[in-house]
């Protein structure tokens, strides 16, 4: 990118090499040739629901992680994915957040499962994917060598 300038309330950027720009728009939200619906193909409904409540009330649903029965986290993955496509870095972090709180509360966070889908959303030196080297390096053990 070599430039943005703003015209009428709208950012344009100027990019020196397209195709590094076309590249990026498989992660963008496809929109359609009127420019009147976003569509968002991926995306499950709740994590769209849950989406546009943070986006009013600044809160995303509350984990129980104080009993002993399995807390399902998976749909951090979705919800940060949606933040990802959207470009929200406030609700990426209230998503992180939310994960440094389950890495805190909860002894099998992250497991496997969920670090892999983080990297295939995250791309490069994402916050999200450094936290799942944070997380994960917290987490080890001496016996894992």
């Amino acid at each position: 990118m070599t430039a943005a300038r703003q015209d009428n309330g709208i950012v344009k950027f100027l990019y020196t090499k397209p195709e590094t720009w076309k590249k990026s728009m498989v992660w963008l939200p496809v929109a359609r040739e009127d420019n009147t619906t976003l569509q968002l193909p991926h995306t499950k409904p709740e994590t769209f629901k849950m989406y546009m409540a943070w986006l009013y009330s600044r809160q995303l649903p509350q984990l129980n992680t104080t009993s002993n029965a399995k807390v399902d986290v998976q749909w951090l993955v979705d919800a940060y994915a949606l933040g990802v496509l959207v470009r929200d870095h406030k609700f990426q972090n209230a998503i992180m957040d939310l994960m440094m709180r389950c890495g805190q509360e909860i002894d099998s966070f992250p497991d496997a499962y969920f670090v892999g889908k983080m990297y295939g959303i995250a791309r490069g030196s994402s916050p999200g994917r450094k936290l799942m080297v944070d997380l994960w390096a917290c987490k080890a053990d001496m016996t894992w060598i």
